[in-house]
């Protein structure tokens, strides 16, 4: 490619509420009410207005497939809307700009090796960890009243200042310091896992370049957010937009 790819990336909280593994999972009850519904249709259309060509969301690559099948009854007006933010707001967006799938980028895998912080601190004392875990909850508190308080698009902002990028880049730059002088149980969990796992969705990302002029909009988990518009940033192969320019 002889020029960069536009790339609007936005990070989010679960909507769904499910029990998927992080330590802190924020509660945001209330998507199907009617004020939020008719907020959500709102961003969808102002987030139209970057214009995607391919849309890529938080769904295990593997099961791409299955993923556009739901797409496809979706369009035809068979499926109903999880709250999942991929239905809420991954297909929303894809039917309201004109696209015929969307594209799944997740990979997320047990690897052999990879310790469990949160088992490792059960019974070994970490003063590091308890400042962070102390922290991610305050973090937690703070999205589940954003999510409360605000509207759908001011929540979203919220989400995606520069400053909430940097605090869950600081949280996971200390997750890496917890361990013992033999045991390094946060740098291996921050190599092994947490940056394989996001270089990987990095590489699903890129490999949706496929013709000059493409426009890729990515819906993640806000925890990779900070992360993977780092590494979208720095291959040189994006221009990365802002998130406020169209909410």
């Amino acid at each position: 490619m002889s020029q960069t790819s536009p790339l609007l990336l936005i990070g989010i909280a679960h909507l769904e509420n499910n029990n998927n593994g992080d330590l802190h999972a924020p509660k945001t009850e209330g998507v199907f009410s009617e004020p939020k519904q008719r907020q959500i249709e709102t961003v969808v259309k102002r987030l139209a207005k970057f214009k995607p060509t391919k849309i890529a969301v938080e769904w295990p690559k593997e099961l791409n497939s299955s993923l556009n099948e739901e797409y496809q009854e979706y369009l035809k007006g068979n499926f109903v809307l999880t709250s999942k933010e991929v239905h809420q707001l991954g297909f929303r967006l894809a039917k309201e700009s004109g696209l015929n799938e969307v594209f799944a980028v997740d990979w997320d895998k047990d690897l052999p090796g990879v310790p469990d912080i949160e088992t490792w601190t059960k019974e070994i004392d970490s003063s590091i960890f308890n400042q962070l875990n102390a922290k991610m909850a305050d973090v937690t508190s703070g999205i589940e009243k954003a999510f409360n308080d605000l509207s759908f698009s001011d929540f979203l902002l919220e989400m995606n200042k520069p400053e909430m990028y940097r605090l869950n880049q600081e949280i996971n730059m200390k997750l890496a310091l917890v361990g013992t002088g033999k045991d390094h149980v946060g740098a291996m969990w921050t190599a092994h896992y947490w940056h394989y796992r996001n270089l990987l969705i990095y590489k699903n990302i890129v490999d949706l370049l496929q013709i000059e002029g493409e426009r890729i909009f990515v819906l993640y988990g806000f925890g990779h957010a900070a992360i993977l518009q780092q590494f979208l940033q720095d291959s040189g192969l994006f221009s990365i937009e802002t998130v406020s320019d169209y909410l």
